[in-house]
């Protein structure tokens, strides 16, 4: 049986900060920056982001690219990412690339209390397409059974038509439908907002997992907004990264930022943890 406790705050919730931005945290930076960050400087500003806001969430989700050093400074639950950032974009879909050198054998050795892959799906798209992006998702399924570790699989369902944000609900129903699935061995689904209540409601109804919320990046607020809904709707927490933080990336002095982070980063997941009590 996996141990999904370490997982989980006292009242049963998932509550997962999610550190393992690689591309758009490096591009945010650089922005910033207005030149290209180092690894060391990326990796710095990770580490204010734990040391600010790291006791607060059951978990923390990191990359395996700048984040390797940091296990040490994660006070509870360690999640690690074992796809590469970005995607191969087709004609008719987009395809996940596994980080090279890593994966679930090597998260477990780090320390790695769970495993998650982030499966970019969309039921539109061609069939060679999805048969790969299932293959992958399966193939993570049964090295975490292996290691008998738990798997937090996230899809995140793309644009592929002009009627997209119209079938956007149905989309994200049917894709957690798909990787529901026994032969997938997922512990914990990873969904973006399917749009309303109902549609929450669905997804609970359709899955045997208990699901999180991902913020995809919005702001703040909004994402607040859609986890009070998607509570009401089934869902058993979050998980958040650029919604809490990425404000303090716009901030160059490293003082600065950390002030940001210890009140208003601080008081962004503070919010999200009263939502799911």
């Amino acid at each position: 049986m996996k141990d999904l406790t370490k997982l989980q705050n006292k009242q049963g919730r998932y509550t997962i900060l999610a550190l393992d931005q690689r591309g758009s945290f490096l591009r945010a930076y650089n922005k910033t920056l207005s030149k290209k960050a180092t690894k060391k400087q990326i990796r710095e500003a990770k580490a204010r982001i734990i040391k600010s806001i790291g006791k607060y969430p059951s978990a923390i989700l990191l990359d395996p690219v700048y984040s390797l050093p940091l296990t040490k400074s994660v006070p509870k639950g360690l999640l690690f990412c074992v796809e590469k950032s970005g995607y191969i974009e087709k004609p008719r879909g987009r395809k996940t690339v596994l980080q090279p050198k890593w994966g679930v054998k090597q998260a477990v050795k780090k320390g790695a209390d769970a495993v998650k892959i982030n499966i970019l799906y969309n039921p539109n798209a061609s069939k060679d397409i999805k048969d790969h992006q299932k293959k992958l998702a399966e193939k993570i399924g049964k090295q975490c059974k292996k290691h008998n570790i738990p798997y937090l699989l996230e899809f995140v369902v793309y644009p592929l038509r002009k009627d997209f944000q119209k079938n956007l609900s149905n989309l994200i129903i049917k894709s957690a439908k798909e990787f529901s699935k026994k032969k997938y061995n997922a512990d914990i689904l990873k969904i973006q907002y399917p749009g309303s209540l109902k549609a929450c409601k669905d997804i609970t109804k359709s899955i045997h997992q208990p699901w999180v919320l991902l913020t995809a990046g919005i702001p703040f607020k909004e994402f607040a907004k859609q986890l009070r809904i998607a509570k009401k709707g089934g869902c058993s927490g979050f998980t958040a990264g650029r919604a809490i933080w990425q404000d303090a990336l716009k901030i160059k002095s490293i003082k600065k930022q950390k002030d940001w982070l210890n009140t208003k980063g601080v008081k962004n997941i503070k919010t999200l943890l009263r939502i799911m009590k």
